[in-house]
Order: structure tokens, then sequence, then C-alpha cells
């Protein structure tokens, strides 16, 4: 019998290959050949990509942009399986959890390696290539939510060319890093070579974070009535769906909840069809329906309304003698 992590690699996997580079191997100047990916560890991949849907969404990319194909901003995640039905150019991701390094060029190298000290000799994390310009590539990495609490905003602002050395750094969940698929102009491809791709996501260094904190301490506070992107709470388990593993759905601080549709899980299965403003039984109290998508049913805390009766006014009576 297949498992449904067996189902998901299947359905996925021939997805994700044709995204990847016309050319698996590389050869440099020097006639040395090196692997851009092998077939045969696209299951493990497929596998880890999957598991970040627990806290990561993920975007189909149109092609010629860098654009996605759907509205991101405010929105809960997209699974995989979602980004991949739209058949993009390419494939991105986003998450408050994702730390992204974006380096543009030598300058951003050696500003990052000299003078923060960070080690960019392959280390150990998720490293995003590019096949067609060996300069520009992006390291990402994960922070916890315990980590962001050290920030002032529990973020950063996408923050591009840093101090003037063509280093970019993105640690938000409205920002998105495009990671496999097609380069804008046709190109190129965006890959990760064996070893350094999903499987070696990792916790960033302290030079890392050092240059994360020294970029946080320079934003400007966030307005105290907003609320943070780590205010949210993963729900386990979730009160409409009952989800209880790869855990999508999520509380936010104004009590709404996204309830993502899965194929296990999904707020139809618990309650049959469901229609705008329909309200539902749950443990945790009652929810209205707020919105539907594909991927996701919103709801909101439901409010009774108030009955109310006109009360009668007391008028003086007319005297409705007639004179004569």
């Amino acid at each position: 019998m297949t498992s449904k992590t067996e189902g998901h690699r299947e359905t996925l996997a021939p997805m994700i290959a044709a995204l990847l580079p016309n050319k698996q191997y590389w050869v440099n100047p020097l006639g040395v050949s090196w692997p851009r990916f092998t077939f045969e560890e696209l299951p493990i991949v497929v596998q880890k990509l999957v598991q970040l849907e627990s806290f990561c969404g993920f975007l189909p990319i149109k092609k010629g942009s860098k654009a996605p194909m759907v509205c991101y901003k405010n929105k809960p995640h997209s699974p995989l399986l979602a980004a991949l039905r739209k058949k993009p150019a390419a494939l991105a991701i986003r998450s408050r959890n994702l730390l992204t390094l974006d380096f543009d060029s030598i300058d951003a190298y050696n500003y990052a390696a000299e003078e923060r000290g960070i080690d960019l000799s392959y280390p150990s994390c998720w490293y995003i290539e590019r096949t067609d310009n060996d300069q520009k590539f992006k390291i990402n990495y994960f922070v916890s939510d315990e980590k962001l609490l050290e920030l002032p905003n529990g973020k950063i602002k996408r923050t591009v060319n840093y101090l003037g050395t063509n280093l970019d750094v993105f640690l938000s969940n409205d920002s998105y890093i495009i990671f496999l698929g097609e380069h804008e102009d046709g190109n190129g491809h965006y890959f990760s070579r064996k070893g350094h791709d999903v499987t070696a996501l990792a916790p960033p260094p302290k030079e890392v974070w050092d240059l994360v904190l020294e970029i946080a301490h320079k934003e400007k506070p966030a307005p105290s009535n907003s609320y943070l992107s780590t205010n949210s709470k993963r729900l386990n388990p979730c009160p409409i769906c009952s989800r209880d593993e790869r855990l999508w759905c999520s509380k936010n601080p104004d009590g709404s909840i996204f309830c993502m549709n899965g194929s296990t899980f999904s707020a139809e299965k618990s309650h049959g069809p469901l229609t705008i403003t329909q309200v539902v039984n749950t443990s945790s109290g009652k929810y209205a329906v707020a919105s539907i998508s594909a991927a996701c049913t919103t709801f909101k805390p439901h409010q009774e309304r108030r009955t109310y009766r006109p009360h009668r006014t007391t008028r003086p009576k007319r005297n409705t003698r007639r004179a004569y």
C-alpha cells in the first residue's frame, strides 16, 4: 500500500524535474565536470520540500518574469502541489523563518567573506546557484520563531544593496525567493547541487546572525498597534479540520484561522460543502466562513447578532371629536 509521503513523491517529482536545467553536468574552464544535480536524489529533495510546508509557502513564477502568477500578500501559504499545478516557469518559496543572503556580484562576496567573516565556501546550508552566472547565488538559512524574538520588529525589511555592496538580505514573509526553474531572461536556470540543496537547510552561523541584527536595529520600530507576522500561531490540532500533522493551519492575532485544504484534512472534509458566512461549530467555539480559495478557507470568530425589538412609544392620544 502506498503511503501519503510516497504518493506525494510520485506526483511531485516529475513536476519538479521539469524545472531542472537541461544539462545535468557542468564543465569548468579546466575541463573538470561536476553534477549540477542528480535525479537519484530528487525524491529526497521532494520529501524535504513537502516537509517545509509546515512553515513555508510556494509561489509559481511567470515565464520571462520574476513575478508570481498568483496574489500572495496577506494570503495564507500555498502548498507545493498548488504552485506546481500552475505549470510555472520557476518556483519560489516564502516564509517568515527563511533568511536569505543574495549575492549579486563579486563585491557582495568580498564584503561577506572578508569584512564579515562569513564562510561562503559551500557551507552547511541551502545554496541556490545560476547556470549562466556563477557570481550570482543565494544562501538560505532557517531562523526559528524564538530567534526572531531577538529582532525589534520580528523580521527585517527587504534590504537591497546593503551598504553599496550588492548584497541583498531577506527575512520576512513578505519576500519570496526563486530557487528552481528558468531565469527571467531565459538564458539560465536556478538550481542547487547535491549536498547543498534544501535538505541542507540549517540555522545561520553567528557571523550571519550578527549581520541580521545590525540591519534590524537600523530599522524603525513597527507601530505598537500593528501585528507582527511572528504572532500567527500554527495550530495543532486545527479546530476546524482537526489537522494534527504537516501543520499548515494557523491562527492570527485577530482570532481568524487559515484552514488549509489538503487531501487528508480540510474544512469541507470535516463540515461538508461550505458557503461564505456559514457558521461551523468547533471545539474552540463557533467560526464563520470569511473566504474560500483552492488552497485555504479563512474563518473568523462568529459573533451572534443581537435581536433588536422595536420599542413602543407612548404618544398622547389625539382628541378625535369633531366640532360641529
